[in-house]
């Protein structure tokens, strides 16, 4: 078994990507970006392949990007300083 954190399956022309973070709901890491990436060039280069399953381990697809790497840890909290006044600016508009 592949120690990634995307494991790569193929099955004649169909092949199966899985991220394999179950525990952290599959948010995608650092790590899992860059081997993602690397499985899906190689697919690409791949003739026989005519079709991609992006799934995730654990019964859970993705969670989204893994925030426990998107600040450094020694970076200062951000403080919220706003009062009424800013909310009073805002204004709201429909879509």
């Amino acid at each position: 078994m592949e120690n990634s954190p995307v494991l790569l399956q193929q099955q004649e022309d169909i092949a199966v990507l899985t991220l394999c973070a179950p525990e952290r709901r599959n948010a995608i890491s650092t790590a899992m970006r860059v081997a993602l990436r690397e499985k899906l060039r190689q697919l690409a280069e791949d003739d026989t392949v005519r079709g991609i399953v992006l799934t995730g381990a654990g019964g859970h697809f993705c969670s989204g990007g893994d925030i426990s790497e998107m600040a450094p840890p020694e970076s200062p909290p951000i403080r919220w300083s706003g009062g009424a006044g800013l909310r009073s600016s805002m204004t709201w508009s429909a879509c």
